[in-house]
């Protein structure tokens, strides 16, 4: 009779055993499990995003040269000093004297947005028209990006103008 009771108590102590301390075990062991697929899945990603981010700056480095002659176009700032002897050193080069060259307001008092911002130079050059030309196409020409919002001409004497400009220079905050 005694083995007759001893066995259904030994399967009820072993149920009892496997319910309480493997259970508990083997649901933590399978959250481990998943948790490490979850992190393995996240390195593969991150090492496709790497590969792409690589190939990514490859390609822009066979565009260097006209990434950087895209930043001499748009700076990312003014520098007074870089576009007064810039324009002083096209003047001359053309004919022309550099009179004065200062920083003024909008003259549309237009808001500007998003990145790209405009400075407003005022330019006072006295020449010839030929040399004012010459300059105009010198400007065309150049790497910095330029626009001319007004120009006033106004003779000066028998021989020489007064130029006005007021130009637009593009640069990047």
């Amino acid at each position: 009779m005694q083995k007759k009771f001893f066995l259904p108590i030994l399967f009820l102590v072993i149920f009892l055993f496997i319910i309480y301390f493997l259970l508990p075990q083997w649901s933590e062991v399978k959250e481990l499990n998943e948790f490490i697929k979850e992190k393995e899945n996240k390195i593969a990603q991150r090492k496709k995003e790497i590969s792409r981010f690589e190939e990514i700056s490859s390609k822009l480095e066979e565009y260097k040269s006209s990434l950087e002659k895209i930043n001499r176009a748009i700076p990312q700032e003014i520098s007074m000093a870089d576009l007064t002897a810039f324009f002083q050193k096209e003047s001359i080069k053309n004919g022309l004297i550099l009179n004065s060259f200062n920083q003024t307001k909008n003259p549309r008092k237009k808001k500007e947005e998003g990145r790209l911002k405009t400075a407003y130079f005022d330019v006072n050059l006295v020449g010839k028209f030929s040399a004012f030309e010459s300059f105009l196409k010198s400007l065309e020409s150049s790497s910095r990006m330029f626009d001319l919002d007004l120009i006033n001409i106004r003779r000066k004497d028998e021989s020489s103008l007064a130029i006005s400009l007021i130009v637009k220079v593009h640069y990047f905050k």
